[in-house]
């Protein structure tokens, strides 16, 4: 969270005390200069119904830093690394998010290798994706990060009139006039919030322990 430079905000500074170690109140959304604006951490992105519950309490930008792994080192070898399997967020999850919400949504990933050192040595421990990404509320990037994954700043123009707003949709953006969250039927999603039995599609219920 400190991509925003949280000290210089006391309200995202007590979000950081409470909302992500007492979870009373997860989605609470901030204003800075004005905008609107949700914050999530890492795996957060993963989950649709994260950005979803931001929207709903009215952000206009979602954002996700996070630090997702792109490879390990092999041991005594440093020049090789073993690549993981670890799905590429800003691919798909974040352009779907950016457009089901009617939002901006963000995804900050950290670039490069993370080193340790016990001060003389340092030592690959793990490399990250690099793989930001800023969409508009159509679900399409605003701006990427660079390739060869590079460290890089992403800016963009998060502005309110360019959200859309599907009560007074612009031809000239093609906008359809389709509202997903006015149009929610939450009294038949009521399976996203059970917490016992719930059948899962492997053969087997899974009931969620509370946190």
């Amino acid at each position: 969270c400190y991509w925003f430079s949280i000290p210089q905000y006391p309200p995202l500074e007590e979000a950081t005390d409470n909302n992500y170690q007492n979870y009373k109140n997860p989605f609470r959304v901030h204003l800075l200069n004005g905008f609107p604006v949700g914050i999530g951490i890492c795996y957060d992105a993963e989950f649709p119904e994260m950005a979803r519950c931001f929207a709903l309490n009215g952000s206009l930008l979602t954002v996700f830093p996070t630090a997702a792994p792109l490879s390990l080192p092999v041991k005594d070898n440093p020049k090789a690394q073993i690549y993981l399997n670890y799905p590429n967020i800003s691919q798909y999850h974040i352009p779907a998010a950016a457009q089901a919400n009617l939002n901006f949504c963000s995804y900050s990933n950290r670039a490069g290798w993370e080193y340790s050192t016990d001060g003389t040595n340092e030592q690959q421990i793990l490399s990250y994706d690099g793989n930001s990404i800023i969409c508009n509320s159509y679900g399409k990037a605003m701006v990427t990060a660079v390739a060869n994954n590079e460290d890089c700043l992403l800016i963009a123009d998060c502005l309110k009139k360019d959200v859309i707003n599907p009560q007074n949709p612009d031809p000239g953006n093609n906008d359809t006039g389709v509202n997903y969250l006015i149009n929610r039927r939450p009294e038949i999603y009521t399976v996203l919030t059970k917490t016992e039995k719930v059948p899962f599609p492997y053969g087997k219920q899974h009931t969620y322990d509370a946190k």
